[in-house]
């Protein structure tokens, strides 16, 4: 004689019982429904009711700015070096392998009018997309993005480390951001240097490079990659003299150290 095993098992009082809860948990959760519409109509109709007053785009200091532009100069109204600081923010950020493909062309810094044309139609598609804010990368490795007196120019910006530029490409796109009423922060990253096969292609004359040789401490390894160490009093004032070379050359109205990839 066969056996249903299911006969005798409780399956039927299992089922019963889950069948039982399902219920129980529908009824529970319908109720939670109920509550979240209701709170979700409340904040709708506050929304309506109390309208909220978020800071128009195109206002920056005392000057207004107008959206539907079709050149720089036609709605330049900053001519002044005053810093650009929105209380409410809607950034962009420009990292170096955003604007590799701007700053250069055909593996060398990019002809100065076409680099020009090139962010001017960045800036105003930034501005017509109601962004205020740019986060512009100067310096990821232990580089820069201009001409600086503390550390290499960037393979970013030139084409390949140990090459010089031929124009200021932050100086230029600082400008004109201001002149549309775009706020311009710099962006670094402090400790972070390039690979080690990179950092001998740069001038000895550079910090970085002697510590490199030196073999103090003052620069690590991890891998092929190289790194500041923040533990030496002159490795801070490196970061702190970078920072300051920033401000004193350009109009920047924020500085953005990021701290990640560190190992």
């Amino acid at each position: 004689m066969k056996i249903d095993i299911f006969q005798y098992s409780g399956i039927n009082r299992i089922d019963k019982h889950i069948e039982m809860q399902q219920v129980i948990f529908l009824k529970k959760n319908t109720w939670h429904l109920i509550i979240i519409i209701l709170c979700s109509a409340l904040a709708l109709l506050a929304d309506i009711l109390v309208p909220v007053s978020i800071p128009d785009t195109g206002t920056v200091n005392d000057f207004e700015i107008e959206l539907s532009c079709t050149s720089i100069d036609a709605i330049s109204k900053n001519t002044g070096s005053e810093i650009i600081n929105y209380d409410f923010i809607r950034g962009i950020w420009f990292s170096q392998f955003d604007m590799q493909p701007v700053f250069t062309e055909k593996g060398v810094q990019r002809n100065e009018q076409s680099y020009t044309d090139l962010v001017s139609k960045m800036l105003l598609n930034i501005k017509n997309n109601g962004f205020n804010t740019v986060f512009l990368q100067l310096r990821p490795n232990g580089d820069s993005m201009y001409a600086s007196d503390i550390f290499p120019v960037s393979k970013y910006v030139s084409g390949s480390y140990g090459q010089e530029l031929f124009y200021d490409a932050v100086g230029i796109f600082t400008d004109l951001a201001h002149k549309v009423g775009i706020s311009v922060h710099g962006w670094i990253n402090p400790l972070r240097l390039m690979k080690t096969n990179e950092i001998e292609s740069i001038d000895d004359r550079f910090i970085i490079k002697q510590w490199y040789k030196q073999q103090n401490g003052r620069v690590i390894a991890v891998g092929d990659r190289l790194y500041l160490n923040p533990a030496y009093t002159e490795v801070r004032g490196l970061i702190t003299d970078g920072v300051s070379e920033i401000m004193e050359r350009y109009d920047m109205d924020g500085i953005h150290m990021d701290d990640y990839f560190y190992p």
